[in-house]
């Protein structure tokens, strides 16, 4: 294991808005290009934080109970910090899947999101590393939920126009 840092570094709200504004802007564009009104990229933008909320909080608890080390030393705060600082590698991803969409009219938002949940799971283990967990309990875990995550996003967003919306 690595040396533990003596104090949990500060993550202020600004990194937890802007993870939810990148599922956000990520839903609303996965939306426009289901069906480009108003109420669709509105609908979902709502779905991706929705879905965001579940399922960092799933993620988080899960995280939990497999660091030990990090429950002692942290609490669920060191987890909540390493998932905050992991997810701002989302920022990128979705800058780049704005940019192809509405600059670009390349439709690859569904790619760019994947591309993206799998680099914040592989930079929330190197967070959890850092504070001391698991490393290969942790790539196992954030890797199986980025992919099961970034499955149901491309499922979803495939399915919806033939369930109607």
């Amino acid at each position: 294991m690595t040396a533990q840092p003596t104090t949990l570094p500060p993550v202020g709200i600004g990194a937890r808005l802007l993870r939810t504004l990148c599922f956000a802007t990520l839903g609303a564009l996965t939306a426009q290009n289901i069906s480009p009104t108003f109420v669709a990229r509105l609908g979902g933008a709502v779905l991706a934080v929705l879905l965001q909320v579940v399922v960092l909080a799933a993620t988080g608890w899960l995280l939990y109970l497999v660091n030990p080390h990090i429950r002692h030393a942290y609490g669920y705060r060191g987890i909540q910090t390493a998932l905050a600082r992991g997810f701002l590698l989302l920022i990128p991803y979705t800058v780049l899947a704005a940019f192809a969409d509405l600059g670009l009219a390349w439709h690859a938002v569904q790619t760019f999101t994947a591309a993206g949940m799998l680099s914040a799971a592989a930079a929330t283990g190197a967070e959890l590393a850092e504070l001391g967990g698991g490393r290969m309990v942790n790539i196992i875990l954030l890797t199986g939920v980025a992919s099961v995550l970034s499955i149901v996003w491309i499922a979803l967003s495939t399915l919806a126009p033939l369930l109607g919306a």
